[in-house]
């Protein structure tokens, strides 16, 4: 297991460059953008618009239950997965999930050059989501429950995260939101308990009300306990009759990622694709989403 651990952290290190952290890297699927929206906007937490970073601004199209399905690619090749269904409760919008993240071709070689793996096994990280969002006065607030277990090889590890969000309407074109996400315990994987990548977020979002094409702009700080600088992010959101579109920005030492989105809703019907290019060169993350109310 010596010798197996320091090559699957090499390949699996790719796809979070942005962390920094081997210590704690397969928890940092509870940091990748759950939908394209969030993907496109860079993870806004002061948005009018739901951004899903934080909890207090999920929320639904229309009455009745919803279903979302998201499916997808992050750095690396790593697979991403979603499915959510949103419903009325409590006089405001929960949500009960299930997301998954893995790769399927980490190869396990000793010391010993050699031309194939001796053999090839996957990784995977998976959280079952329960959350609930509603309004009291001008404030929004959320909380979310997250079960989460990771695999390696055979290693593996369980544990439970939680989030904390708010979002405050200060007048009709301004916004302020903070989400303290992934507070919670694993299990110990091998000789230690993995670190969940706990994240504060503060931003705030400024509606532009054009009559034709209303767009809202956004900026967001982070803070990681497993990054030693903070992250900016630069959102912005337009809607056009039946379309969206979203771009964004994410700027840290020596990383620079842009990314953009755009969806159409017809009906019943949403369809939404974000995509995301980085300078670290490492793959283009996308997701494409498909919401539906449930009759």
């Amino acid at each position: 297991m010596s010798l197996l651990m320091p090559l699957t952290y090499r390949k699996l290190i790719l796809p979070f460059i942005l962390t920094g952290s081997i210590s704690a890297i397969g928890t940092q699927f509870l940091a990748i953008p759950n939908s394209a929206s969030e993907l496109a906007l860079g993870g806004q937490a002061g948005m009018q618009v739901e951004s899903m970073v934080n909890p207090a601004s999920v929320q639904k199209s229309g009455p009745g239950m919803e279903l979302n399905i998201s499916l997808g690619n992050w750095l690396g090749g790593v697979n991403a997965s979603f499915v959510s269904v949103g419903f009325d409760a409590l006089s405001g919008t929960g949500q009960v999930g299930f997301r998954h993240f893995g790769l399927d071709d980490l190869e396990y070689r000793d010391e010993r050059p050699m031309d194939q793996p001796l053999a090839t096994y996957g990784a995977y990280g998976i959280a079952l989501d329960g959350g609930w969002a509603g309004s009291i006065g001008a404030n929004k607030i959320g909380i979310a429950v997250h079960l989460i277990r990771m695999q390696m090889q055979t290693e593996s590890s369980t544990g439970i995260g939680l989030d904390l969000g708010g979002v405050r309407q200060i007048n009709r074109a301004i916004t302020i939101g903070a989400a303290l996400l992934n507070m919670g315990t694993m299990n110990a994987l091998m000789v230690s308990a993995p670190q969940l990548p706990l994240r504060l977020l503060i931003g705030g979002g400024y509606m532009i009300d054009h009559p034709r094409i209303p767009t809202e702009i956004g900026l967001t700080g982070e803070w990681s306990a497993l990054r030693e600088n903070m992250i900016l992010s630069i959102g912005s959101h337009s809607t056009w009759k039946m379309m969206h579109w979203s771009f964004g920005t994410k700027l840290a030492p020596e990383v620079v990622v842009v990314s953009t989105g755009f969806g159409l809703t017809l009906g019943r019907y949403a369809i939404r694709y974000g995509i995301q290019f980085g300078s670290q060169q490492v793959g283009l993350p996308q997701l494409i989403d498909l919401a539906v109310q449930l009759p």
